[in-house]
């Protein structure tokens, strides 16, 4: 009798597989995709006869392969024993049966969805796998083409900046790229220098003519405007006539009143010159220096007086010899020791105001303020003037912003009077107002 068959299709590669009937229920591997699969189970027969032998077991085999080797099952105890007489097919089981190779569970499909590319037929798989192969040749061809393209296009735009050298030039470079002059058999050699003759004179080589010296270029070795004064003041005390003296001063005193001054001779001995003070004016474009002057006196003792350089612009400084004849010349101590009625008279000194009058001898002196005139800072004091509280004087000196202060010493320009109208028979010397905080001449 021939064996039946049954025919299905792989739910993996949709190939159709003809098994026999005995294999139904059986899983295994595809002939085609080798995807594990499970044949499906046959439909029982319509009647069971009593009489059908015990239903026949199948070990798993791979589809394709010999036929199982059919096992005796026992039947179970429920059910009738048949003869052998009876000739019935053999009953088959509607679910899968478990190999005994297998631990249980592990022989059953699990199904999986099937995508769209997994469903094109046998022919169109094949097509497309090598499709794919053949891409995968082309791309690493066309990649390699390419960069033989553009090496090749490098080298050729290299070459052609490169400059090809001149046929025997007798150059060429070592590995180190450094240029070696090669001599060549057309190359002429300059001519080799005449011998010397002994017999002629020596004549030594020219002296070579010095550099002219750029102005510009030499270190400035003039001296700071600082010792340029202090220079001029020196020279201006050395004189011993006013002839070696008018080239290094200036002021508004006349010539006439200079020739009776102390500057027509030699001046008392100088014993330190010391600078003081330095401030600039750009404005005016001048610059002042004051220099502390210790003089001998003729009496024994020593006296010091500031003295005023004045440097405008880049000219030489020059003394201010109007603060200096006042001074050091004696013309404010001269006016403070002659009191006369409606005299007065303009002088540069060092003012230092006290709010109080301790002269009980001036008129009114309670209602007096003190100034009290005087060489330097901290110099013996020359003269004392005075003016009212309520004067022009007492209001700049309660005004901080006038510039002039309780109790410091400051370079002014005033105009004093002697006062002989309060008391004929105590006159005093009074400040009558301030021209100016500085010695402009």
């Amino acid at each position: 009798m021939a064996s039946e068959t049954f025919t299905f299709s792989c739910p993996i590669c949709e190939t159709r597989l003809t098994v026999p009937t005995a294999l139904a229920g059986v899983g295994g591997p595809c002939s085609f995709c080798g995807t594990k699969i499970q044949a499906p189970s046959l439909p029982a027969p319509p009647q069971a006869l009593a009489t059908a032998p015990p239903p026949v077991q199948y070990q798993s085999a791979a589809i394709g392969s010999a036929p199982a080797v059919p096992i005796n099952v026992h039947p179970p105890a429920d059910q009738s024993v048949q003869t052998p007489s009876q000739e019935t097919k053999p009953g088959y089981r509607s679910e899968p049966r478990q190999l005994p190779s297998r631990p249980d569970g592990q022989g059953q499909i699990v199904g999986k969805p099937v995508s769209e590319d997994m469903r094109e037929l046998p022919e169109e798989r094949a097509h497309s796998r090598r499709g794919g192969r053949l891409i995968r040749i082309l791309v690493p061809l066309l990649f390699l083409g390419a960069s033989i393209g553009v090496i090749s296009g490098i080298t050729s735009f290299l070459n052609s900046h490169t400059p090809t050298p001149r046929k025997g030039s007798g150059t060429s470079s070592d590995q180190s790229g450094a240029s070696v002059r090669k001599i060549q058999p057309e190359d002429e050699l300059p001519p080799s220098p005449p011998e010397p003759n002994e017999a002629d004179p020596i004549i030594p080589p020219p002296a070579a003519s010095p550099m002219p010296v750029d102005p510009s270029s030499s270190p400035d070795s003039s001296p700071s405007p600082a010792i340029s004064a202090s220079r001029i003041l020196e020279r201006f005390l050395d004189a011993s006539t006013l002839a070696d003296r008018i080239p290094y001063l200036e002021g508004r005193t006349p010539q006439a009143e200079l020739e009776k001054s102390c500057l027509a001779g030699p001046l008392a001995e100088r014993v330190q010159i010391e600078p003081a003070m330095q401030t600039d004016n750009p404005i005016e474009n001048f610059t002042d220096f004051v220099f502390k002057i210790t003089f001998a006196r003729q009496k024994g003792g020593r006296e010091t007086f500031d003295v005023l350089v004045r440097r405008r612009g880049d000219r030489e400084p020059k003394v201010v010899v109007d603060p200096f004849l006042d001074l050091v010349g004696g013309r404010l101590l001269e006016f403070a020791s002659n009191p006369a009625e409606g005299k007065q008279g303009t002088f540069q000194a060092l003012v230092s105001a006290n709010t109080t009058c301790s002269d009980t001898t001036i008129p009114n002196d309670e209602r007096k303020i003190s100034l009290k005139l005087i060489g330097e800072p901290t110099g013996r004091e020359i003269a004392t003037a005075y003016a009212g509280k309520s004067s022009m004087i007492g209001d700049m000196l309660n005004n901080e912003q006038s510039g002039l202060g309780w109790g410091r010493a400051k370079a002014c320009t005033i105009l004093l009077t002697w006062n002989t109208k309060e008391d004929p028979s105590h006159p005093y010397m009074e400040v009558s107002a301030v021209k100016s905080l500085n010695w402009n001449p």
